[in-house]
Formats: C-alpha cells, structure tokens, sequence
C-alpha cells in the first residue's frame, strides 16, 4: 500500500519535500559526465559506482561517486540552489533543472514508498515503574524518624501492535535535453513495530513480603527498625 498524502496539514506536506537522511545507491554513468566545482570544469568516466546523496539543508546536497573495485576513485557533485530544492521524501517527481543549480545538466526522477501493515498482534510485555516508600525507626532518644526513597517496582502491561514494512524506491537520472549522462537507483528496505495501544503496567504484589526493597530494612540509619 503506498503512503496516502491527501488530507495532510500543509506543515506535514512541506516535510515530505525534504529529506534530511542521506540515501544510497548504485550510480551507471553511461557517457562521460562533464560537471562543475569549485576548480572549474571536471568530468566523471564511464562506468559503474556507489553512489550517495548527501544532504545539507532545503538548499544543497552533494552526489558522491565511488569506484566499485580495487581501483578507488571519488568524484563529488555539489549542487546548491538560491531557493528551496523539492527533493520529495517519501513519494513525488524530482524535477531539478541546470539553470537553478548552474550546472549544464538536469536531474530528473521520482521516489515511491510502498508501505505493509502486518496483523496486529496482542500480548503482554514486562514493565517497571518507580513508587515512593517511606521507612520509619527510632532514634536513640525514642523519636520516630521517617525518609522516603524510590523503589522499582516490576510488572506486565498489555499491548497490540504490528509490523510495517516499508520499502523506498528511488531514480535519479542525470540528463540534458539529448542524453542520459548516468541513473541513480535506491532501494532501502526498513521494518518497524507500529503501537496502537499500551495499557498500564501491572504490578503483581502477592510476592513483597520476600523482596528485600520493600518495608523496613536492617541497614537503614538507626539501631534498628521501628516494631
């Protein structure tokens, strides 16, 4: 099932158009790829790379290119924009033009999420939770003296949830108005436990009385505890 954006509030929506993680993929530069950068013009040969999107903010990210193989070599695009790059996170067209990145080339693409919801399953989960106790004990001029201390208290608490699994598809295709200079493709596979109800945590106090965190205890300050 893909991820349904109509009805969203307009903050949401504006989210969708920025990624903030970087992304991954496998880069085919099929015709030299002549680029910019701050030494003045560079290209990068013909062949097969990792590829990495790596973003900045709403206005510039970087394209990373590593050889596969023995032969190590890195090649670095910077693009960066005057205004607002729609990079769409989830699912929508890239459409980036050269004029705007001053490059002499464009990016063009789209990403798809695809996202499954299993059954929901109900069970019970162990759980903790901090209570306040109060220990008492005389002093040696007969005064009852009192402090409180927090003990961890040990339980379950029923649950429902099910598993999402996601999957994000990207392509990115580098090109002028005549040639396809290289294709970025990403496929990033990702599984969640999505929550739909937490009940309270359950203490089950039939077994105090032979844990050594509750009532008095013999090294607590004084002779002894109070009877």
């Amino acid at each position: 099932m893909r991820v349904d954006v109509s009805g969203v509030s307009l903050l949401l929506l504006s989210s969708l158009f920025f990624s903030c993680n970087n992304i991954t993929g496998n880069i085919d530069v099929f015709n030299p790829l002549n680029y910019k950068n701050k030494s003045g013009d560079a290209v990068i040969p013909v062949g097969e790379y990792n590829g990495e999107l790596a973003f900045k903010d709403e206005q510039s990210f970087k394209i990373k290119f590593k050889t596969k193989g023995s032969d190590e070599r890195k090649y670095e695009i910077k693009i960066q924009s005057d205004k607002k790059i729609n990079f769409p996170k989830y699912v929508g067209n890239i459409e980036i033009r050269g004029e705007d990145i001053d490059q002499s080339f464009d990016l063009i693409g789209e990403v798809d999420t695809e996202t499954t919801y299993g059954e929901v399953v109900y069970m019970t989960e162990s759980c903790s939770k901090i209570r306040t106790v109060r220990d008492c004990w005389r002093d040696p001029n007969g005064n009852i003296q009192c402090e409180s201390r927090d003990i961890t208290e040990y339980g379950y608490k029923n649950v429902s949830y099910q598993n999402v699994d996601t999957v994000k598809k990207m392509i990115l295709n580098i090109v002028d108005a005549q040639t396809t200079y290289a294709t970025m493709s990403s496929t990033d596979y990702s599984s969640d436990k999505q929550y739909l109800d937490r009940g309270y945590c359950i203490v089950d106090h039939r077994y105090d009385s032979g844990r050594p965190d509750y009532g008095h205890v013999d090294k607590w300050p004084g002779p002894a505890p109070m009877k």
